[in-house]
């Protein structure tokens, strides 16, 4: 997902570099605006942060099919 393969990690990386980044991700058009400057929120204050399931992520549906806990596969986390 996008939150830890690119929003998080730009963010801090950015932070060592000594420039403020917000990452903003629009998950429907699955875009990200860049805020320079602006100090990012953590991610428990962050009202971008997804609070659920995305719309549209079929991860649950698709381990449910696999056979779920009794095949031994743990269903996703949603956020």
């Amino acid at each position: 997902m996008c939150l830890n393969s690119c929003k998080l990690p730009a963010q801090q990386l950015f932070d060592e570099l000594g420039v403020s980044l917000r990452v903003i991700p629009n998950f429907e058009t699955q875009e990200c605006q860049w805020s320079y400057g602006e100090i990012a929120p953590s991610p428990a204050e962050d009202p971008t942060w997804p609070k659920g399931c995305l719309a549209g992520c079929t991860s649950r549906e698709e381990v449910r099919k696999l056979g779920g806990s009794e095949a031994g596969i743990a269903a996703p986390v949603c956020s």
